[in-house]
């Protein structure tokens, strides 16, 4: 064995530690004098600050969005894109480039309370899309909180009445609050109305919050109703506007009863006589808002409908200009189908009307003028009709109204908008046509299921043809003061506005087709305030029908059956 080798061969053997731990330093300083390994490159980065903000509604949301390369230097001219979306989403996303110091600033106003995703990215391909597979299209978000402190928050609804009598009309108040139990103004507030009388409506509330809506049921039953703040006025019911729903049942009208009275039943002609009628339940409590129709028959001719009031009350007031017996009829047309039927109730008084300067024995009141009954035998359609089992028979004019035809009188307008049927059903021009008093009704199979297809004629603008060189019939501004219609250039206000939107509308009457003007009445001679529009005439007859602000319609139906058939009716 030699020295520096163990039996093994191991040539370390008898170094010692010395010589070991030199042996270790020298290892290392050949370690460190090997060449540094190149550092990891640096990213690019994009903030946006700040990353959180909690604001009201209506104020700016203001950003800094810093753009850095790989080296770490602020860098202009990157295509930088922001996007919103949330309770207040952007359409489309809005494009920036960094300036010299690398940044982009970013304002916007929230509209609509609720949370909000700011979002930015570097756009490397100018497409205005992310696209998270790019790893050049680096992105950052925000969150921004919009709290709006006059946001409504709460809804109440009230019901005038949760029993009503079917037939009558309800008020449904509602009111909005914010969270400060406040009332809000200008909200749009929707109720929907299903079950038994299913409806729908809007509206703005006032400057207490407050707005009302009015419910007529013809059939009984239950409605639930449902009102809610339409916050972000796309016309539908979402997550977080408040709401409320209420049920009202509507009862048939069993055990009513109708008291007819006049104030004088022996009157002087050329004075006045007031007929009240009395509208009380099986418990003696009176009915309001259901619709009387009264009927005189005799020497002062006449028709016309009430409303009750609150003690369930409804007065006409007529002069006799004629000596003689008046029949008055009364009686309650719960479903307002122009028709007395069963579980209504009736009522009848006699009035009879004596002349001052008639001798004691007054002459017989002389026989109307007979109808032009050659002209009718002219046209079959217009001649007078045997009543049919199927249909239902109006004796005012011998005429009867069936099917459809019906179902669309009943349910839109019936007698106060159309009148009584002036003919039969016939082929007009290849269209099944039926004329009334103050409309034509036609059939146009699919056009309109929900409305038994029934399309209404523009007898308007049949009377009115040769008239557009005439002043009220000319285009004119828009009069801020009322509903301006492009289409035709004319403008809707006041009482006639109120009577087209509460009873019918465009599907009834059409577009004005005229303004305002004087015009005397082509019936009875009278100067009265009229309008015209596609398919009516409006006339404003003061203090004849308060409920329906006092506009009455024209016979139009009747003349337009005149001009196109000879037929005076």
């Amino acid at each position: 064995m030699t020295r520096g080798q163990d039996p093994r061969g191991n040539r370390w053997a008898g170094m010692g530690s010395r010589g070991i731990r030199l042996a270790v330093a020298a290892l290392l300083l050949a370690l460190l004098a090997l060449p540094a390994l190149p550092a990891a490159a640096a990213s690019p980065t994009i903030t946006i600050t700040p990353t959180s903000r909690s604001l009201n509604t209506d104020t700016a949301a203001e950003f800094t969005i810093t753009y850095k390369n790989s080296s770490g230097q602020l860098q202009s001219g990157i295509p930088i894109q922001m996007k919103v979306t949330g309770a207040n989403t952007y359409s489309n996303p809005v494009s920036y480039e960094t300036d010299s110091k690398g940044q982009v600033y970013f304002s916007y106003r929230g509209k609509y309370s609720g949370v909000d995703t700011v979002t930015t990215w570097v756009d490397a391909v100018r497409d205005g899309k992310l696209d998270p597979n790019d790893p050049r299209e680096i992105s950052a978000t925000a969150k921004v909180t919009w709290n709006n402190p006059n946001q409504a928050t709460s809804v109440t609804l009230t019901p005038e009445r949760t029993n009503p009598v079917v037939g009558t009309k309800i008020n449904l108040n509602v009111n909005v609050k914010n969270g400060l139990g406040k009332p809000v103004a200008g909200v749009l507030v929707h109720a929907e109305v299903t079950g038994a009388n299913p409806s729908t409506g809007a509206g703005w509330t006032d400057a207490d919050g407050n707005i009302s809506f009015s419910l007529r049921g013809m059939k009984a039953g239950t409605d639930t109703i449902t009102a809610y703040a339409d916050i972000n006025g796309n016309n539908e019911m979402n997550d977080g506007e408040p709401s409320t729903t209420k049920t009202v049942t509507w009862m048939p009208p069993q055990n009513s009863s109708l008291a007819l009275t006049a104030s004088n039943t022996a009157p002087q002609t050329g004075s006045e006589a007031t007929v009240t009628a009395v509208l009380k339940d099986g418990s003696g409590n009176p009915i309001t808002d259901a619709d009387v129709r009264f009927e005189i028959t005799g020497p002062n001719q006449r028709q016309d409908a009430k409303t009750t009031d609150q003690d369930g009350k409804a007065a006409l007031t007529y002069t006799g200009f004629q000596a003689g017996t008046d029949s008055v009829n009364a009686y309650v047309d719960f479903n307002r189908n122009g028709n007395q039927d069963i579980a209504e109730p009736s009522s009848s008084v006699t009035i009879t009307w004596s002349d001052p300067s008639a001798s004691p024995s007054p002459s017989p009141s002389p026989s109307p003028s007979p109808s032009p009954s050659p002209v009718l035998g002219s046209f079959g359609p217009a001649q007078a009709a045997q009543a049919r089992n199927d249909c239902t028979f109006y004796p005012e004019t011998q005429h009867n109204l069936c099917g459809g035809f019906r179902d669309y009188w009943n349910k839109f307008g019936g007698l106060a908008v159309y009148g009584f049927p002036i003919t039969e059903e016939f082929q007009e021009n290849g269209v099944t046509t039926q004329y009334f008093e103050r409309a034509r009704f036609e059939w146009h199979p699919g056009s309109w299921p929900e409305r038994s297809d029934v399309l209404l004629g523009l007898v308007g603008n049949t009377v009115t043809a040769g008239r557009s060189g005439e002043t009220p019939f000319q285009r004119t501004a828009a009069n801020s003061n009322c509903d301006y219609h492009a289409p035709t250039g004319h403008n809707l206000c006041g009482g006639f506005r109120d009577y087209w939107n509460n009873f019918g509308g465009l599907a009834v009457y059409g577009m004005p087709i005229s303004e305002e003007f004087a015009e005397r009445n082509p019936d009875d001679g009278q100067l009265y305030t009229v309008q015209y529009f596609e398919r009516a005439r409006f006339e404003w007859h003061p203090g004849s029908w308060p409920e329906r602000s006092d506009v009455l319609l024209g016979r139009l139906g009747a003349q337009v059956l005149e001009i196109e058939h000879g037929v005076k009716s």
